[in-house]
């Protein structure tokens, strides 16, 4: 960072620079002598500053290079998305189900209702424990 000051080093890429600004809690654009105001843009916006960091990271890079990368990010980004949403969609499948199933106990007569609401709860904790030691 001296070396910067003193202007002994020159040519310091966005990368640098982002990383400097993260350091130091201010904009790129405040370091380059572009705004007055220190205060991060990027975190104004919403975007986590590691995540700004990386866009101007990738800007550095070949043309060529930045595309592939982030076909390959939003490739990745894509398989996450959908496996939240099976998962989302399997828990609401999963809730209907349970829903289901409190309407028919409750429809039961009392005896035969906790029997079976008993019954139940050792199964669910015997399909927890084999879900938890499958991993």
């Amino acid at each position: 960072m001296s070396m910067i000051e003193a202007g002994i080093r020159d040519n310091i890429s966005s990368a640098v620079i982002a990383k400097i600004a993260v350091a130091l809690d201010t904009s790129t654009d405040y370091l380059l002598g572009l705004v007055d105001d220190p205060q991060p843009r990027a975190s104004g916006r919403g975007i986590p500053p590691d995540v700004y960091e990386l866009a101007l990271r990738l800007s550095d890079l070949a043309e060529e290079d930045r595309r592939s990368l982030l076909e390959g990010f939003t490739g990745i980004l894509d398989a996450v998305e959908a496996l939240h949403a099976g998962r989302e969609a399997e828990d609401a499948e999963q809730q209907a189900r349970e829903d289901e199933l409190v309407e028919l106990l409750d429809q039961l007569p009392e005896p035969l209702r906790v029997q079976a609401r008993n019954y139940l709860a050792q199964l669910l904790a015997e399909q927890w424990e084999e879900e938890r030691k499958a991993g």
